[in-house]
């Protein structure tokens, strides 16, 4: 049975490192410019505007209120490792379509689920004011509690909130999709805002 082990861990192994090889080799395109920059600071706050960032990053202007989805602003999405000063994860192929300047007067926040490419506490942190609201899954506002945001929301299944002073109600949809940031947070079934 050890030998059996050892053999297993041995192809695991090389398995593993004959992947790195040929991802290391394939090409890597620079990062691209967005075709248009977005430039929310000419939006009417007498209309709603909506503007595509870059992957699921989202900028609304609902007349005086902005809001953001899925802030995702970095080079990299994955986890941080603090000691090598690092972040490992997915190059972004596109820079965002928006400065993070323009990003200032952001009212709310809504993180959909706890994945890295929808839930980036890197760019959590570079968005994080006391005039910010957000709202987030279930079991997920632990990740970002550090953060200087106004308040934090939870929101389950079905769960319904309304913020007043932004007048928005804001609804809980079940979806079945695995939701997990690290081995310690995982789950099967998630809320998506």
């Amino acid at each position: 049975m050890k030998i059996l082990f050892i053999l297993l861990a041995v192809m695991i192994g090389i398995i593993g490192l004959g992947m790195w090889f040929r991802f290391n080799r394939l090409p890597r395109p620079p990062l691209k410019k967005p075709e248009k920059m977005l430039k929310p600071q000419e939006w009417s706050r007498e209309e709603v505007t909506v503007g595509w960032v870059g992957h699921s990053t989202v900028l609304m202007q609902l007349y005086d209120t902005r809001i953001l989805t899925d802030p995702v602003l970095g080079k990299r999405v994955g986890e941080s490792i603090k000691w090598l000063n690092r972040q490992i994860g997915m190059k972004r192929h596109t820079e965002p379509a928006v400065s993070l300047s323009d990003l200032e007067r952001v009212q709310l926040i809504l993180l959909s689920h706890a994945h890295f490419d929808h839930f980036d506490v890197p760019s959590l942190s570079q968005l994080a004011h006391e005039g910010c609201y957000v709202v987030t899954p279930k079991n997920t506002a632990c990740l970002i509690k550090h953060l200087p945001f106004k308040k934090v929301f939870e929101l389950g299944w079905d769960e319904q909130l309304e913020i007043e002073e932004l007048g928005i109600k804001i609804l809980g949809v079940p979806v079945k999709h695995w939701g997990t940031v690290t081995l310690g947070t995982a789950g099967t079934a998630i809320t998506v805002i």
